[in-house]
């Protein structure tokens, strides 16, 4: 319980940066903790509301982390880009992918949380992988809402 209400707290980074800024600090930092090379490429065009910078990030952060320690990626790409109706977050890295059963979001509560986040908000997020091959998280939320 004290978990999920930190998480669903504003990140303090966003406090003191935009949203690229802050996935871009997230990266370097859990790049030098891990090890992992990990690289953020934001190309912001449009201005983001806070609820959705604060989705976006957590969903970064739980994306980058889960292929941290879980996958065995040596690497981690993520593109941050915006249209002006959306906000699209990509995430790829090059470990040994995802069981069917995680996949679907009964193995892991982190992805189901991922998920629910993207959804509340009225976006939507995919998630790609074939064993061996890496995972590919695609997060895509509305920037105004319709």
């Amino acid at each position: 319980m004290v978990r999920r209400i930190a998480s669903d707290l504003r990140p303090a980074l966003l406090d003191h940066h935009d949203l690229s800024g802050a996935l871009e600090f997230e990266g370097r930092k859990i790049a030098a903790r891990s090890g992992v090379r990990i690289r953020v490429s934001c190309r912001l065009h449009h201005s983001v509301p806070e609820d959705i910078a604060t989705a976006a990030f957590r969903i970064f952060q739980e994306a980058v982390t889960n292929a941290v320690r879980h996958s065995g990626a040596s690497s981690v790409v993520s593109r941050l880009t915006s249209t002006p109706r959306q906000l699209v977050l990509c995430i790829r890295d090059n470990g040994v992918g995802m069981a069917d059963d995680v996949l679907t979001g009964r193995g892991s509560l982190g992805l189901l949380g991922m998920r629910e986040r993207a959804r509340s908000l009225g976006g939507s997020l995919q998630i790609k992988s074939k064993r061996g091959h890496g995972t590919i998280i695609a997060l895509t939320l509305p920037l105004h809402a319709d």
